[in-house]
């Protein structure tokens, strides 16, 4: 380390407050990655000043990448620098993003770890995990307590592989609600929830801050155990809620996601429908019941976007019907309709599509459709009538996509 020259380094003649935000412009977007060389580090290897002001600057600090690497390699070294790098962060809101060094093999949470993620919990802002056995810091274990992290904002567990599966129950998903009272995005990716018992009969947690909830599941798994998320909508109210991620695999689903609607009387703008493959298969026969899907959606007063993946096309027919039905009571602010892997081959599909655009056009400003066939034949085509249809409404500014590879 070497001393600044004051001719040479602007950095001398600059109040701290100033270098220190100049240094923070050069954050990486997630994080600076603890296993390599990287910035913050490389400032403390410039000159005195320098080390003076990043080690006054806690922000530098309170964005870290960590590849956690095998439990044999998390050595005394390891964790008394990573402490020393928290410490740094002091108070300042903290992002932590948690990934496996090698993703072979399935890692559990290492104690000393856990330590340094109590350690901070008071200023955690953002936590991203990829190891997910982390979540255990929320519902505690027989060596450690359950953790409070009062400013948690965002939560965002995935887990990478699928030949690996990750459970939660659905007393440990609540745990996360509890132990976050601040948190208002929560994002569960790749990871089965089921429940904690034959009959959750607890009072359902209200949980007032919760805007956005996304609970993906491996849509492609094959087993036959695809829970249904009844046992999580059952347990939640969550009156803010603006942006919405769920699985639908069975008729029972819908009355359930409709008696979690009716509970919280969320804001909802956004909502995105899953279904297993294995569940329904190719489910142009399966049953939707009309009714109980326009109760449902009739709740929806304020959603303005609405996509579908899987094997959901009868229940895409029933609310295609419906928007024609009656577009001014029925999701009247509808402005983007995104459908995923539509199982159908029907040319009058296409006629309904455009009933349903043409009354909506005043609305609905994007609508798409990823369309594969999986081994059902040829993919049909618009006809003429509705090809017309639809570049004029493209021509009035409506974006309209259907990929029919």
């Amino acid at each position: 380390m070497t001393l600044c020259s004051t001719v040479r380094d602007p950095f001398t003649h600059l109040p701290l407050e100033l270098s220190s935000e100049i240094f923070t412009h050069c954050i990486p977007p997630y994080g600076a990655d603890y296993a390599r060389p990287s910035y913050p580090l490389l400032l403390l290897n410039i000159c005195s000043l320098w080390t003076r002001i990043a080690l006054a600057t806690p922000k530098l600090w309170a964005n870290l990448y960590l590849r956690i690497p095998a439990p044999m390699m998390i050595t005394l070294d390891f964790i008394q620098h990573l402490t020393r790098w928290l410490a740094h962060s002091q108070s300042f809101p903290l992002l932590l993003f948690l990934c496996p060094k090698e993703n072979k093999a399935k890692q559990g949470p290492h104690p000393e770890i856990i330590q340094l993620i109590a350690a901070h919990a008071h200023h955690l802002r953002e936590l991203r995990l990829r190891c997910c056995s982390y979540l255990v810091v929320f519902s505690g274990s027989p060596s450690s307590p359950p953790l409070h992290f009062p400013i948690l904002k965002a939560l965002v567990a995935k887990h990478l592989r699928r030949d690996q599966k990750v459970i939660l129950t659905s007393d440990e998903f609540v745990d996360i609600l509890l132990g976050a009272p601040s948190l208002s995005i929560l994002n569960v990716h790749m990871i089965s929830i089921i429940s904690s018992s034959p009959s959750d009969e607890q009072g359902s947690v209200v949980h007032a801050a919760l805007t956005s909830l996304a609970i993906r599941e491996d849509i492609y798994r094959s087993d036959s155990d695809s829970p249904s998320h009844n046992n999580i909508l059952s347990l939640l109210t969550l009156p803010s809620l603006t942006r919405f991620s769920v699985q639908i695999n069975r008729t029972d689903d819908i009355a359930c996601l409709t008696s979690f609607l009716q509970r919280s009387s969320p804001p909802l703008k956004k909502l995105e429908l899953t279904s297993a493959y294995h569940n329904m298969a190719y489910d142009s026969t399966y049953h939707w019941n009309p009714n109980a899907i326009e109760r449902c959606f009739t709740l929806l007063p304020e959603l303005t976007a609405l996509e579908m993946c899987g094997p959901l096309t009868a229940m895409q027919d029933v609310l295609i019907s419906l928007l024609v039905g009656n577009e001014s009571m029925f999701l009247p602010h509808l402005a983007k309709f995104k459908i995923v892997r539509v199982f159908r081959e029907e040319v009058g599909w296409f006629v309904g599509v455009a009933s349903m655009l043409q009354r909506r056009a005043e609305r609905m400003k994007h609508f798409s459709v990823l369309w594969s066939g999986h081994g059902l034949g040829p993919v049909s085509t618009p006809l003429d009538a509705q090809s017309e249809v639809f570049r004029v409404l493209e021509g009035r500014g409506m974006r309209i996509e259907l990929n029919l590879g």
